[in-house]
């Protein structure tokens, strides 16, 4: 399959959809290319939710783009115990209520040597909030 374009798309949910455009879906037929509720892809596109790292490995299979590409910002590596703490961090109320400057800058984020949680992005969070 040569080279991918790379994805410029500034939201993971522009990625996302610039990444199955790039491979040739429109958004119903990559919805049922990966088996998702039409919904479901409009809320990931919309970045209200984050799609589950196996769901993130299918949009691989099916693009050619790795979840880090999809993911997270140029050069990283998305871990899966780090994506589904920030999966899981969006489904709470704080994750549901950040602002978007709030929500790029915690999705920026790269642990090293801490095992990512839940607990240390709402923390970093609540840093943010009483930095400002």
């Amino acid at each position: 399959m040569g080279t991918l374009p790379k994805l410029r798309g500034k939201t993971p949910g522009a990625r996302i959809k610039e990444a199955y455009e790039n491979a040739g879906y429109n958004r119903s037929t990559f919805q049922r290319a990966i088996g998702m509720a039409y919904s479901t892809i409009l809320d990931w596109e919309r970045d209200r939710y984050a799609p589950r790292y196996e769901n993130l490995q299918l949009i691989e299979e099916l693009t050619g783009h790795s979840p880090s590409e999809v993911m997270d910002e140029e050069g990283s590596t998305v871990t899966e115990p780090q994506y589904e703490a920030w999966r899981q961090f969006l489904e709470t109320d704080e994750g549901r209520s950040m602002s978007r400057n709030e929500r790029a800058t915690l999705a920026s984020i790269h642990f090293v040597g801490v095992k990512p949680s839940v607990g240390r992005y709402r923390a970093i969070l609540f840093g943010l909030r009483g930095a400002a």
